[in-house]
């Protein structure tokens, strides 16, 4: 369904695909060694070389998905990373500089979601996380997010409209 939303209205310029399948790489990250030794025009061709017609980006920090989209603006779905380095990934939901720094981001670029971001039950009541789910939900932002069933659930307590993609299915995906 989210391809089906995100892409019906997307440029026909989009990269030609003739395999059967169009791919859409629902979780990339472009970041560190990455942005070191690839050009966004080197990873577009590897895109077009595996038939990945569209994909989600999210870097920390966001230079990297910036310069994605920024070379293609039809393939590339920027979502926000907030951490300053992958090292607030267990703590940034304490940190209140984060909202800040969120909303700052959203103002000057067109970001379509946020994340990935880290949190797992034990920290799922902090004040930062829910104004994040309820910034997201005014801003109609999707979440990417990697934690917990648990977190999940209170995601949708918050806000219940959310537009929600769960990374990994958190650590411990259990089929009930």
């Amino acid at each position: 369904m989210f391809v089906c939303l995100a892409f019906s209205s997307l440029s026909a310029n989009a990269a030609s695909y003739e395999g059967d399948l169009p791919l859409f790489d629902a979780h990339l990250h472009y970041a560190g060694d990455d942005v070191a030794h690839f050009t966004p025009k080197q990873i577009l061709q590897k895109f077009d070389e595996s038939g990945v017609r569209y994909a989600l980006i999210s870097s920390t920090p966001n230079d990297g998905t910036e310069q994605l989209y920024h070379a293609a603006p039809q393939r590339i779905l920027p979502f926000l990373g907030f951490y300053k380095s992958l090292r607030e990934k267990g703590d940034w939901m304490w940190n209140e500089e984060v909202l800040k720094r969120v909303e700052q981001r959203l103002a000057s670029f067109p970001y379509i979601g946020l994340g990935e971001f880290h949190i797992f039950k034990k920290d799922m009541n902090s004040p930062i996380f829910q104004e994040l789910i309820l910034l997201a939900e005014e801003k109609q932002l999707w979440l990417q997010f990697h934690g917990d069933a648990e977190v999940l659930d209170k995601i949708y307590e918050i806000a219940p409209d959310s537009r929600v993609l769960w990374a990994h299915l958190g650590t411990r995906p259990e089929p009930e």
